[in-house]
């Protein structure tokens, strides 16, 4: 991994990006905390109320897949939340997550494209 983290993370992203920021972090509270947004429905205020089903499946839905990156990334393994500057246009609504693995750099762009 010659250049470290922050040259792995910019030969993965966008040519017009750049790593602006690279912010310790532990990947599975991101990863808790942003997902459940993409699992509920939008412009529906009711859907985020504490016991609303759709609500108990988002959440459900993002436990799960935490689980299963547990299995790639241990809850020991170094990230970081990492902010992008870009000269053009770039997915609004994201959250992108740099995870050290293995000897890997692993990049989800959790976003409401993905």
């Amino acid at each position: 991994m010659a250049g470290g983290v922050p040259a792995s993370v910019q030969a993965l992203l966008p040519r017009d990006c750049a790593v602006a920021g690279l912010a310790p972090v532990d990947w599975s509270t991101v990863v808790g905390a942003a997902l459940p947004g993409f699992f509920v429905p939008t412009r529906q205020p009711d859907a985020w109320a504490g016991t609303a089903a759709p609500r108990a499946v988002a959440d459900g839905l993002a436990a799960w897949v935490t689980a299963l990156l547990a299995r790639l990334w241990p809850g020991g393994a170094e990230a970081w939340e990492l902010t992008v500057e870009c000269r053009g246009w770039y997915e609004a609504a994201y959250v992108d997550l740099v995870v050290l693995a293995g000897g890997r750099v692993w990049l989800p762009h959790l976003g409401v494209s993905d």
